[in-house]
């Protein structure tokens, strides 16, 4: 509502300042048409919600009102971009894309790695365990974290992470054979 409110004031202000006819000419026009859409609309949404809660009506959840929501975070996007002390903030919010590139590629290089190495303890333990050691109790805790793909994969995720110790695995790997 209070946003409402000081865009309706703030389109006013601009609107008597630069006339009627004015308003609509010039460099600005498109946002100054975007402007006066958001504000309608977002006038339109506030009686229709109002509307809505005085009758009991299930009019207030129209999927398209909550669409043309967004565009107010546009236009206090734009009001945000014009103040200059939020430069920093727009350097960082920059900053933070720009290394979504790389970090996808250390997730893949780290979930390639993870992968191959699941892939050869589950291998040593299947084919170092023999038909008793499998079976055996003291083998349970091996079994459970490199039995399958999955259980692998997280066990060296918990490990690189510090989720989980190398020393707790390290002792699951005491009753296979040293090579």
């Amino acid at each position: 509502f209070i946003f409402n409110v000081l865009f309706t004031a703030e389109l006013g202000l601009r609107w008597v300042s630069e006339g009627f006819c004015a308003f609509f000419q010039g460099s600005k026009c498109g946002w100054h048409v975007l402007d006066t859409v958001i504000v309608a609309v977002s006038l339109l949404d506030y009686a229709i919600t109002l509307a809505a809660q005085g009758s009991g009506s299930m009019i207030g959840g129209v999927p398209i009102l909550r669409v043309l929501r967004i565009a107010r975070i546009v236009k206090l996007a734009r009001v945000i971009r014009l103040m200059s002390f939020f430069r920093e903030l727009g350097q960082m919010i920059w900053a933070i894309l720009g290394g979504l590139k790389p970090l996808l590629w250390v997730t893949l290089v780290l979930v390639t790695t993870f992968y191959v190495f699941s892939i050869t303890f589950m291998y040593g333990l299947t084919a170092n365990l023999d038909q008793a050691l499998w079976t055996d109790p003291s083998t349970q805790g091996l079994r459970e974290n490199f039995g399958s793909m999955d259980a692998g994969i997280l066990t060296l995720f918990m490990t690189v992470t510090g989720g989980r110790s190398w020393w707790e695995y390290y002792m699951h790997l005491e009753p296979l054979p040293v090579h």
